[in-house]
């Protein structure tokens, strides 16, 4: 569908897939946590960014077990399932959240090492 509605575009698939392009770039991931899902626990979703330049223009997220659609765009804000998303106002620092990330070991390349440490460390 994304190559006939946007043949220009390039796609980068998680699980390993790549397709150049002169346009934007989408980056997909149809079964993020994709053990859970094989296994049979409902802790799955299906994740898709589009990237315009070097900076996300629009993301959604579904988690198809809860039939919740958790979207965003640039300038537009938050939503889950059309209702806006705002930020919590209960005065608890961003220091204080709570990070957890998988990197799967045949994903461990420097790029993905680096990205990951980055992420964790802000």
């Amino acid at each position: 569908m994304l190559r006939e509605e946007r043949p220009d575009d390039g796609v980068t698939g998680e699980e390993g897939s790549s397709v150049a392009g002169d346009g934007r770039r989408w980056l997909l991931d149809p079964v993020d946590g994709t053990l859970n899902y094989a296994s049979g626990q409902p802790a799955w979703c299906s994740a898709v960014v589009l990237v315009d330049g070097e900076e996300p223009l629009a993301c959604a997220v579904y988690d198809a077990m809860h039939d919740e659609l958790w979207s965003a765009s640039r300038g537009e804000g938050a939503t889950v399932n059309g209702a806006p998303l705002r930020a919590s106002t209960d005065g608890r620092p961003l220091e204080a959240a709570t990070v957890s990330a998988f990197v799967d070991v045949r994903r461990r390349d420097p790029g993905i090492v680096a990205g990951t440490d980055a992420l964790t460390r802000r």
